[in-house]
């Protein structure tokens, strides 16, 4: 059984050899409020819709997130 955790701490320490850290902002209300309502109203109201064009579907949810202000 110590081998066995002997074992697996070895190879995570061979993982994390080459896992490259991206750095990230830490957390704050002020950067992401929109990952837990907007979009999940902006996904509601975009279901089941149907464009003829990337410029229609950036003109129909740029309306709809004008109007949810």
């Amino acid at each position: 059984m110590m081998e066995q955790k002997q074992l697996r701490l070895e190879v995570l320490k061979d993982m994390l050899d080459y896992i490259s850290v991206v750095r990230q902002a830490p957390y704050s209300p002020d950067m992401a409020p929109c990952d837990f309502w907007l979009f999940l109203h902006l996904k509601t109201q975009l279901k089941g819709a149907r464009f003829e064009s990337r410029d229609d579907f950036i003109r129909n949810t740029t309306a709809m997130l004008n109007s949810t202000r």
